[in-house]
């Protein structure tokens, strides 16, 4: 035992003390998360719930996920005796103001992102002066702190604005205002370079405070002001720390209540102050820091930048606190971008190298334990085990030689637990040490080379559980079942009877209470033994997990939970076996669980088993019944929540009698209560940032917010939608669905990718809808809906169809017309054919059969009968001749003006042959090859042309005449002239082929005229030809 005493205190360190160790956690987002600046100095939330950050460079919008960053400068000038920083605050629904760069006032507006100066106050002919600061207080009214020229009301829906002066001999205390604050009774505060100022809500002043205008307060500079839930008025002031004024007391008094700090340094500046709905005041101050102070216990807390600290404020220059509509607090620095705190992502207490000494071991964290005194116990990988003071924020690492050489790693603690005032600790490999509390030695050592009762026969020792009087069960890798009293040591080492079966095999990695007589054994091999505590013996049933699922199965945890057996594994998610039904149930990623390896299960008072992964934390609701259970029954928490990290460890789980539980990792410890984690609904929203057509963005971001509709044309190929809950604390936590309705037929999940593609959407109407959930809580944000239209080409409007409609009604009846008209024309040909063989044939057949009668009886007298004999020659060939034109003028191959002129040509030529003394000149035009005339216009022509070169060969007399044709546009001419002996043409006779002229070129709207005279007659015809 002295051997061991003196080896003892050879590993045992020396204590740490850490003072005001912060157990806030703080989030950073810098210019490598998308902010355009590291210089935050003003932030705003506008109506819609975006977050802005004016910096040095830019102008940024914060969604949850993403920067957007506009091309906008701010001033950011600080010393220890002034300051100039540019500001936003939100005046409307769309519209923020900023005082930018040298103190101009621009308009921003949200609607179209379009940025106008403000020279003049709008609706008024006041000029402005250079700005420092700017305030919209609780009516609307818009508060104006300049330069050096005072205080300015704008009284923005009357459109009227005032400078305000205070009475002398006060009035240079307004030359330059640096903050404007109202408080709970709307009156409106002023901090200045000449101390403060107190006005009413109409802009009535009321009273000097710290300023040259009282003769008996010193003269002080004040940077900003804030109020407390008990009416206390607050002020930071340029190097002469903090002052507050009680509730109806007078003035203002230097506050020296902040414990160890002295914020009363003349090289402190305070540049921002807020009181929040804890009665918790922060101070942001110029190269000290951030202090939190609890105003109702006086404990005050200092957070300064760590590098080594991911954790810790991102520099120690704080220009502005800003609190968000979820209770959020954010911290503008001058270089290290911005700092939020949310007690929603401080419910874990963290415990990890980052913040405790660098000789204390806390991570790998192996085990867990919590004494009788509530001092945590840490078992590590490869560093000894570590006891954590978790109220006084003190720590002791103690480390373990080897009780054999052949030990690489005496320090694998992998099991831990509290016996009064003691620890049992269980090593991979280095045996079981029995450690006293109070004298931090040790009283025993166990392991396979110590003598008598300290002789254990497997020197691994997984788990322990507690037994009755001082006396514990180890779970070893050898598969013994080790019973082992703190005074007497090894009492018993239990082994399954040889007539077992393989289930009672293999490494014991956990040991659950199921019933006063019943412990369950779960081996690393997937099987659960049944070991009664009483008569020290195993049940011959067994719960073969492995053989159940047919895989192999390697245990990690197990948790009874009537009438339920919990199981993890390593890849094979949370098992639950039923030992009423024996049903096996299992639960992976693909029900919600954030990772397939399951180290440690614990369960708390609200029925719900809290469980460590390889990607965080989660807890699983056991009120449901089993036929509801969902992805929603998992609440999972990340290292975005305040995890040590998102991979855990096994055997480093523990539930410490208070219901507090701890959970340690790769990086460090975790613990909570989970009545903190008792989230209730609250109200948060979705926005729709971006909407994509074929990769190209449609327009700015925020603008979407005010979009009624979205219309598409239907030449679209691709529209992706980007969406960002407005939680800014919990934004990762949250799952997606969305649905386009009249296209989804349900919601879809999109886990937490804020994003939606559709391609190629048909044209009609749609609604886009999304909403965003955290599972396993009652928190669920308002759907927010887009509706779209996707016009259709013009081919597919009802317009269009009802023109096509249309036109093809009239095509139809078009064609009806068409058919009919040729129908007419056909039967009016039929009827002309008629016509003019019974008109022209029929006549020459009568004439011939009366000239044959006559002839018949003249046969006596042969002179008298050929003279009717010639005559019926004569009858007979103008009928072949009628009949030759009537079979050519149906003919279609003659439908061509070139055809018409060949038949005039060899009709001139076949009547004049014979006709020695008359001379012809026929002058037809060329082009006329391919021009179409219709078949009655032809044909008329044509008789005009006949009966014209008829009336010369029989009657004119002439010698000579002329034809000529041509065609002039759609005119064509026809003109034969001749020098017979003329004709009378106002005679009357009875003959009718001028008649009949006349009336074949009137009948097609074409004009005719004949002349004659002693020198010969002259016919001039034109008409339209008509295809």
């Amino acid at each position: 035992m002295r051997r061991l005493l003196i080896i003892f205190s050879v590993y045992c360190f020396a204590q740490h003390s850490i003072a005001q160790q912060s157990s806030f956690l703080f989030r950073n987002l810098t210019i490598n998360d998308g902010l355009s600046q590291n210089s935050v100095v003003s932030i705003i939330e506008d109506k819609t719930g975006f977050l802005w950050f004016a910096t040095q460079d830019g102008l940024n919008r914060y969604d949850g996920k993403d920067f957007f960053s506009l091309p906008k400068t701010f001033d950011d000038k600080t010393t220890s005796y002034d300051r100039k920083l540019g500001k936003i605050i939100s005046v409307s629904d769309r519209a923020l103001w900023l005082i930018t760069t040298n103190g101009k006032l621009e308009s921003f507006d949200l609607f179209n992102y379009q940025t106008i100066p403000i020279e003049i106050l709008p609706g008024t002919d006041f000029v402005l002066p250079k700005l420092n600061t700017m305030l919209r207080d609780s009516k609307g009214d818009i508060w104006l702190g300049t330069e050096n020229e005072g205080l300015i009301l704008f009284k923005y829906s009357a459109r009227q604005a005032r400078q305000l002066k205070e009475p002398a001999p006060g009035n240079n205390a307004l030359r330059s205002v640096n903050n404007i604050y109202e408080d709970a009774q709307h009156n409106i505060w002023c901090a200045t370079g000449d101390g403060l100022l107190f006005y009413s809500s109409n802009g009535e002043f009321k009273k000097h405070f710290l300023s040259s205008a009282s003769a008996s307060s010193p003269h002080l500079s004040f940077s900003c002001i804030t109020q407390d839930k008990a009416g206390n008025i607050w002020a930071g002031s340029f190097g002469s720390g903090l002052f507050v004024k009680q509730k109806n007391t007078g003035g203002f008094t230097a506050f020296r209540g902040l414990n160890n700090f002295e914020l009363q340094s003349p090289s402190l500046v305070v540049e921002a102050l807020l009181a929040d709905e804890n009665n918790m005041l922060w101070i942001g101050t110029y190269g000290k820091g951030l202090f939190v102070h609890d105003i109702n216990d006086s404990a005050t807390q200092q957070f300064l930048n760590n590098k080594a600290n991911a954790y810790s404020i991102g520099f120690n220059d704080v220009l502005e606190i800003y609190r968000d509509k979820q209770g959020s607090i954010w911290l503008g620095t001058d270089g290290g971008g911005v700092s939020y705190y949310s007690q929603q992502i401080n419910n874990f207490n963290l415990v990890s190298n980052s913040n405790v000494p660098g000789d204390v071991s806390v991570a790998p964290i192996r085990s867990i334990t919590v004494d009788e005194d509530g001092l945590v116990w840490v078992g590590t990988s490869s560093g000894g085990f570590t006891s954590i003071d978790v109220k006084k924020k003190k720590y002791q690492t103690y480390f373990l030689p080897s009780f054999s050489k052949e030990i690489s790693n005496s320090n694998r603690i992998v099991s831990l637990s509290a016996d009064g005032d003691d620890i049992w600790v269980g090593t991979q490999g280095n045996g079981l040490l029995l450690f006293d509390i109070k004298t931090r030695t040790h009283k025993k050592w166990l392991h396979s080379q110590a003598a008598s009762s300290l002789d254990i026969p497997d020197n691994t020792i997984w788990c322990i559980a507690e037994e009755a009087d001082h006396t514990i069960w180890c779970g070893t890798q050898s598969g013994f079942l080790m019973l082992i009293d703190k005074n007497k040591g090894l009492l018993e080492n239990i082994h399954p009877p040889a007539d077992h079966d393989s289930a009672y095999n293999g490494a014991i990695r956990a040991i659950s209470k199921m019933n006063d007589s019943i412990l369950l054994i779960g081996r690393e091999n997937g099987a659960i033994n049944f070991f009664n505590r009483f008569d020290h013996s195993f049940s011959k049933t067994s719960v073969d997990i492995a053989g159940q699922l047919d895989v192999p199965i390697i245990l990690k945890s197990i948790l009874f939970k009537y009438p339920d057996i919990w199981i993890g594994t390593l890849g094979n998610g949370l098992l639950s076996y039923n030992i009423n039904t024996t049903k096996l149930s299992s639960f992976t990623e693909q029900e919600g669980l954030p990772n397939s390896t399951v180290y440690g299960i614990l369960d708390d008072e609200f029925n719900n088993l809290w469980i460590s992964t390889n990607k965080g934390i989660c807890s699983f609701s056991l009120s449901v019944p089993e036929k509801d259970h969902n992805q929603s029954l998992f609440r999972v928490f990340k290292m975005s929540d305040g995890l040590q990290g998102n991979e855990f460890n096994t055997g480093a789980f523990f539930k410490a009698a208070d219901g507090t539980l701890f959970f340690g990792g790769i990086n460090g410890l975790n613990f909570f209560k989970p009545r903190d984690f008792s989230e209730t609904a609250k109200h948060t929203n979705v926005a729709i940032t971006n909407i994509i057509v074929d990769n190209v963005g449609m327009e700015r971001d925020t603008t979407l917010t005010f979009k009624k509709q979205l219309v598409l044309s239907h030449q679209y190929r691709s529209l992706t939608f980007r969406f960002s809950v407005l939680d800014f604390a919990s934004s990762g936590r949250y799952t997606y669905y969305y649905q386009m309705t009249g296209y989804d037929k349900q919601w879809i999940k999109a886990n937490d990718q804020n994003f939606a593609t559709y391609t190629n959407l048909p044209p009609g109407k749609y609604i886009f809808k999304v909403k965003a959930a955290i599972p396993g809580s009652a928190i669920e944000s308002d759907i927010t809906s887009m509706p779209i239209i996707i016009n259709p080409p013009f081919w597919k409007t009802w317009w269009f169809i009802l023109i096509i409609v249309a036109a093809l009604c009239a095509a139809l009846y078009g064609l009806y017309r068409y058919r009919i008209n040729q129908l007419m024309q056909v039967q009016s040909v039929r009827n002309r054919i008629a016509t003019d063989l019974h008109d022209e044939i029929g006549s020459a057949l009568s004439n011939i059969n009366m000239l044959a009668a006559i002839a018949q009886k003249k046969l006596d007298q042969p002179s008298e009968a050929d003279k009717y004999l010639g005559r019926i020659s004569e009858e007979v060939t103008a009928s072949g001749q009628a009949l030759d034109d009537i079979i050519w003028s149906v003919d279609t191959k003659n439908d061509t003006l070139e055809e018409m002129i060949a038949r005039m040509r060899r009709y001139a030529a076949e009547l004049f042959e014979a006709k020695d003394n008359i001379k012809c000149e026929l002058d037809f035009e060329d082009g006329f090859t391919s021009r179409k005339i219709n078949i009655e216009q032809r044909r008329d022509i044509y008789l005009v042309y006949k009966e014209a070169l008829n009336n010369i060969c029989k009657h004119s007399q002439a010698t000579y005449f002329t034809v000529k044709v041509f065609l002039r546009g759609d005119m064509l001419h026809l003109q034969v002239k001749d020098n017979g002996v003329g004709f009378d043409t106002t005679r009357t006779t009875h003959r009718n082929g001028l008649k009949n002229m006349r009336a074949r070129i009137e009948r097609w709207k074409g004009k005719i005229i004949i002349t004659s005279g002693a020198g010969g007659s002259r016919i001039e015809a034109e008409i339209p030809v008509l295809a």
